[in-house]
C-alpha cells in the first residue's frame, strides 16, 4: 500500500513539474498548440519522429498570419518567429536581449568541451570571438587558398575511381569528407585523408558531432525535462578568359546559394532571452531564459518570399532580385553580431569542391536518388539526409589540343 501510493505521488509530482510552464503562452495571449504533459508541443522529436528544425517548421507553417508562435519543448517556453523583421530584430537591433543561443546553461562544468565560440555565451564568447576574427580576414582566406586546391584535387582523384567503376557515390557523404580534410587542414595542419580513408580519426570525430544516437536522445530530453538536475581555380580543363571565368564563377556562386535556400545546413537559427524584452508593436513581454527559434527550413521556402520555392533557380540570387527580398529571409549563415565567423572560408571552400566537380564530371541522378531531400529526425543543429544524396558521376571527355 506504502509502494502504491508512493507511485502515485511520484506520478502527480512528475505531472506538476512536466506542466508547470504550460500556460505560459495562453496567459500572454500568444497563439500556441495544446501542449503535452512532460513532452510540451515537441513530443515527436522526442519519439524521433520529426527534427527540431522540421518541428519549428512545421509550427511556422500551422499559423500563416501571426508573426510569431508559441512552443513549448518539454515544459520549456519556446517562440517561434516568422516575421522577418522580427527576425532582425531579435539578431541585430537588439542583440543584447539575445547575445545567447541556449544551447549549454549546464555545461559549463561538466561538458567543458562545449566552451567553444559556438556554444559560449557572454565575456567567454565575447573573448573567443575576438581571438578568432583575426584568422577570417581576407588576407588569411587567400593564404589558405593553397590548401583549398589541394583537397579540391584530392576530390577530382577519388571521384575519377568512382566514375570508372561505373557506381553511385553519396553526394552528401563525399563532401563531408572533403570539408573534414579541409578543416584538418586549414584548422589544424592535419592531413586527414577523410576522402580515401574510411578510418580517418577525424572524420569518426567530426560524424559524433553531428550524429545523434538514442542514449544522446534521451539524455537531451532529460536536459530539458529535468535541467536542474544537471546542472551540477585550377580545376577548369581549359584556360578560360578571365571575363568569362568571372561570369560562370558568379553563377556558381547562384547555385551554392540556391542549394543553401532550399536545404539550409542549419535547419534554424536559435537565440535565448537574457534579460525580459517586450515584443515591438505589442504589450506582450518575454521572460529572461525564454528560447527563440528561428526556422530558416521555413523561412527559406516561404513562397511570400521566393515565388514557386521548390523549383531551383539560381537566378534568383542576381543582384537585382535580391534586393528585392527582404535581407532576413534568407539566413544560411546567419547574421548580426553572432553569425557565422567562418562563412565566406565555407564559402570559398564549397565553390571550389563544386568548381572541380564540375570540371571534370557530368552528373547526374542515381536511381535511387529521391526528388525530395527529407531531413533526418535524429538530426540536431545540423540537418542530416535520410537516405543520403546518391549521385551518379561521369568523367568529362578532355578537349583535343
Amino acid at each position: 500500500m506504502i509502494v502504491v501510493a508512493l507511485l502515485l505521488v511520484g506520478v502527480v509530482a512528475l505531472y506538476l513539474y512536466g506542466t508547470r510552464n504550460h500556460n505560459y503562452w495562453k496567459e500572454r495571449g500568444v497563439k500556441h498548440d495544446k501542449p503535452i504533459p512532460i513532452f510540451g508541443t515537441d513530443a515527436k522529436r522526442y519519439l524521433l519522429q520529426s527534427s527540431i528544425a522540421q518541428r519549428a517548421a512545421d509550427t511556422y507553417w500551422k499559423y500563416p498570419t501571426e508573426r510569431f508562435v508559441g512552443y513549448f519543448r518539454g515544459s520549456i517556453p519556446e517562440l517561434v518567429i516568422r516575421d522577418p523583421d522580427l527576425v532582425k530584430r531579435i539578431i541585430t537591433t537588439d542583440f543584447s536581449y539575445f547575445y545567447s543561443r541556449g544551447l549549454s546553461p549546464a555545461h559549463k562544468v561538466i561538458e567543458p568541451l562545449l566552451r567553444n565560440l559556438f556554444f559560449a555565451d557572454g565575456d567567454l564568447w565575447r573573448l573567443l570571438r575576438q581571438r578568432m576574427t583575426p584568422a577570417f580576414t581576407s588576407g588569411k582566406l587567400k593564404a589558405m587558398f593553397p590548401l583549398i586546391v589541394e583537397r579540391a584535387e584530392k576530390l577530382q582523384a577519388r571521384l575519377l575511381d568512382t566514375a570508372a567503376a561505373g557506381r553511385p557515390i553519396d553526394a552528401r557523404e563525399l563532401m563531408a569528407r572533403y570539408t573534414t580534410d579541409f578543416i584538418g587542414a586549414c584548422g589544424f595542419g592535419l592531413d586527414a585523408d577523410s576522402l580515401n580513408d574510411d578510418s580517418s580519426p577525424f572524420r569518426k570525430l567530426g560524424m559524433k558531432i553531428f550524429k545523434i544516437d538514442l542514449k544522446r536522445c534521451i539524455v537531451i530530453f532529460c536536459k530539458t525535462i529535468f535541467p536542474d538536475v544537471f546542472k551540477s581555380l585550377k580545376f577548369l580543363g581549359q584556360e578560360l578568359e578571365d571575363d568569362i571565368l568571372s561570369l560562370e564563377m558568379t553563377y556558381l556562386d547562384w547555385v551554392l546559394q540556391e542549394g543553401m535556400r532550399i536545404f539550409p545546413s542549419s535547419g534554424m537559427l536559435l537565440r535565448q532571452c537574457v534579460r525580459p524584452y517586450t515584443i515591438p508593436g505589442t504589450d506582450i513581454t518575454i521572460d529572461k531564459g525564454v528560447k527563440i527559434n528561428i526556422p530558416l527550413v521555413a523561412l527559406h521556402n516561404d513562397p511570400l518570399y521566393f515565388d514557386n520555392p521548390k523549383e531551383f533557380r539560381p537566378e534568383r540570387f542576381a543582384p537585382e532580385e535580391v534586393a528585392k527580398r527582404h535581407k532576413f529571409v534568407y539566413l544560411p549563415f546567419g547574421d548580426g553580431p553572432r553569425s557565422c565567423i567562418g562563412g565566406r572560408l565555407g564559402q570559398m571552400q564549397s565553390l571550389a569542391g563544386l568548381a572541380a566537380v564540375l570540371a571534370k564530371f557530368s552528373v547526374s541522378p542515381a536511381p535511387e536518388t529521391k526528388r525530395e531531400l527529407v531531413s533526418d529526425p535524429t538530426s540536431s543543429i545540423v540537418q542530416n539526409i535520410i537516405g543520403g544524396i546518391p549521385l551518379m558521376f561521369h568523367a568529362r571527355h578532355a578537349p583535343p589540343a
